[in-house]
């Protein structure tokens, strides 16, 4: 048995399923129209609040006969409760056909109803009607009439929907043209959307993925040959997800300043909250509050970023395309673009690169030398220059200039390769004697120095030093410091040696001697003087390094208390002589020089009589003549002076030899003493000559 038709009774949805002869328990008349077989070909339904029509039909052979009307891929698509309804329309139309041919028998029961029934017993006819008692069975009378309470009746996703039809995008809508009497039954629908014809002429119009296109305002109209009724008009709403979204920014705002981005998006339902975030280098990064508009401060990362904005309601969310901002700003970023270590001697090109917005259309060059600013000739993103060993001293700059201001670079220094052009060698300073000592080569150069080698030269004679590093060590001597010491460096682009380089080797004064000078006169040997000469003494040293700058004098082995480097006698005596010697020191050492011996030559000085003492009278005694001189007494001679009579004595020895008698105790006596530097008398010398009394 097949059903068509679905009404609401005590609050509940119902569905007839009647047996031969329907029997409803409300207020209503029920109504079913029998064949000559008796079997129900229509059922109708009459209450109080509205109508109900149903269909039974107990054999379903008949549901192949539409496949006719419909393409292959159209009634495959048919769902079978559509296959049914169209099956049910068709057999609807016929039984209509049959009860207007009174091909039929009806009974009739009536309940308590507000809508009176026009019946007959027997055959229908027209002209004959009569209300008849409740409970008996009667036969209808047919009143032809066009259709009545036309209405349209939806069903969302197969659940009857009464009040508004709202619908979400892609249900599945049916909207059915129901009559709620016709007699004869309808047979033509016809659809209308905003006004339109739309298209559509079944009974009921299917939207099976509904989209927000469909929308609009629907009404039908069911004929049946009497007349055509239209139906009121139902809104269909399409309720969907955000489908569009987009993101409304300021154009080329500047940086610096606050800007204002607008979420915009095509929805329905309302779209109750948005989300933000942006993509900065592939780093996706939340960004704060989750209204229409997000606020931001423009920055030149502002610009690199993408921003994006997420709409939501109800139904579901779509994010927005990405939105860059175009944020406009003076260069930020300037550079040099260098050749890496090009060679000395050739041509190079310098580019200046810039991160700017609006482009940049202007650049100036300038470079740096020590503190020395130069500006550059030209203007353009390139700059052409020779290498040399100066432009790899030296830094260049260049400022990138749009309509916003101007930035200037870092310094861009250029690695010039070249070969070694300043080589010189590190030593200590002052180190001293017996020690080692490490030399350095040092270099201008680039490429790296990759090896070095290392001679010296010591009077004219050359000596290559084994060793190819950059260093060299030696033993400090004397002899070290009388030479000059020469290093090499070597790359791959040439060498240079350095300039001479001595060590200053440090040492105690060698060869200290004493130098002697006569009255003017240098004297290399022995040092004899003569008395009153002027006679200078100076302590030398053949080499010191430092210098000497201390002295010291010693006479017969002692201090003799003088510090200078020279010791000068301007009138030299006999207590002057002696032995000397002198000590020099430079503060890393102390020398002594050996002894001399200063002799003083000097005519005899002291001279003097020795005679015997109180010798008696009458024998022979010896005078002898004593002398202090400085050179050797040479000669002597003798006189005695007896009452003022000075009387020359025979010889000239030291010794003189007399007798003794009482005059020669009455006389003086003198001698006198003589060498090659001059001569000298004796005091007077008396002889106490002794009497002897017999």
């Amino acid at each position: 048995m097949y059903i068509f038709g679905v009404w609401e009774a005590h609050g509940k949805t119902e569905v007839v399923a009647p047996p031969k002869q329907l029997r409803l328990a409300c207020r209503r008349c029920d109504i079913d129209f029998r064949d000559r077989d008796h079997k129900v070909i229509m059922a109708v339904s009459v209450q109080s609040k509205y109508q109900v029509q149903c269909l039974f039909f107990q054999d379903a052979d008949h549901l192949k006969d539409i496949a006719g009307y419909f393409s292959k891929e159209e009634f495959e698509e048919i769902s079978d409760w559509e296959k049914l309804h169209y099956k049910n329309v068709k057999l609807n139309y016929e039984a209509m056909l049959a009860i207007a041919l009174h091909q039929y028998t009806a009974h009739v029961s009536c309940f308590p109803s507000l809508y009176p029934m026009h019946l007959q017993r027997g055959p229908c006819s027209s002209g004959r009607r009569e209300v008849p008692e409740v409970g008996n069975e009667c036969m209808c009378v047919w009143d032809p009439d066009k259709p009545q309470g036309v209405h349209i009746e939806s069903c969302v996703n197969g659940v009857e929907v009464r009040e508004k039809v709202s619908v979400k995008m892609n249900d599945r809508l049916s909207l059915a043209c129901v009559s709620r009497v016709s007699d004869p039954p309808v047979n033509s629908y016809s659809w209308y959307r905003n006004g339109f014809m739309y298209g559509h002429w079944d009974q009921t119009l299917v939207f099976n993925r509904i989209t927000p296109r469909q929308a609009g305002r629907y009404r039908c109209t069911a004929g049946n040959g009497i007349g055509t009724v239209s139906s009121e008009t139902i809104t269909v709403n399409v309720q969907y997800a955000p489908i569009n979204v987009w993101i409304t920014a300021p154009t080329a705002p500047p940086a610096g300043e606050y800007i204002t981005l607008r979420c915009g998006s095509q929805a329905n339902f309302v779209v109750n909250s948005y989300s933000w975030r942006k993509l900065c280098d592939s780093q996706s990064t939340d960004l704060r509050g989750d209204g229409v508009e997000y606020r931001l401060w423009t920055t030149v990362e502002v610009g690199t970023c993408e921003y994006f904005c997420t709409a939501n309601n109800s139904l579901g969310e779509k994010e927005s395309p990405a939105q860059r901002i175009d944020v406009q700003y003076a260069p930020i970023n300037v550079w040099i673009t260098a050749p890496t270590a090009p060679p000395a001697g050739e041509y190079i090109t310098l580019r200046c690169g810039s991160q700017a917005n609006p482009v940049v259309n202007s650049y100036s060059w300038r470079k740096l030398c020590g503190s020395q600013s130069t500006d550059l000739r030209g203007d353009g993103v390139e700059y052409t220059l020779r290498a040399t060993v100066e432009v790899g001293t030296c830094e260049y700059f260049c400022t990138a200039n749009n309509s916003l201001g101007e930035k200037e670079s870092p310094a861009q220094r250029i690695d010039v390769q070249y070969a070694p052009i300043n080589v010189w060698i590190t030593a200590p300073t002052a180190p001293p004697a017996g020690e080692y000592i490490t030399l350095r080569c040092g270099s201008q150069a680039n490429f790296v120095v990759n090896s070095y080698s290392w001679r010296k030269l010591c009077g004219s004679q050359s000596t290559d030093l084994r060793g190819d590093g950059v260093e060299y060590r030696l033993w400090t001597t004397v002899e070290v410091g009388t030479c000059e010491y020469f290093c090499t460096a070597n790359n791959s682009l040439g060498e240079k040696e350095s300039p001479a380089q001595r060590i200053d080797v440090q040492y105690k004064p060698q060869g200290v001697h004493i130098e002697s000078c006569v009255n003017g006169v240098e004297v290399r040997e022995k040092v004899s003087v003569k008395m009153n000469d002027r006679l200078s003494l100076a302590c030398v040293s053949r080499v010191s390094d430092p210098p000497v700058n201390s002295y010291s004098w010693y006479r017969n082995g002692f201090m003799y208390g003088h510090w200078d480097q020279t010791l000068v006698f301007n009138r030299i005596t006999p207590r002057q002589a002696g032995r000397y010697r002198c000590t020099a020191g430079n503060g890393i050492g102390t020398v002594s020089s050996e002894t001399i011996t200063v002799n003083v030559q000097y005519a005899p000085i002291n001279v003097w009589i020795t005679a015997p003492t109180a010798p008696p009278a009458g024998e022979y005694i010896t005078l002898r003549c004593g002398s202090q001189a400085n050179f050797v007494v040479n000669s002597y001679s003798w006189r005695k002076l007896c009452d003022s009579q000075s009387t020359d004595l025979r010889g000239d020895g030291v010794e003189y030899r007399l007798w003794t008698t009482v005059e020669v105790g009455t006389c003086e006596y003198f001698c006198t003493a003589n060498n090659s530097l001059g001569e000298k008398e004796s005091p007077a010398q008396r002889i106490d000559v002794q009497c002897i009394h017999r």
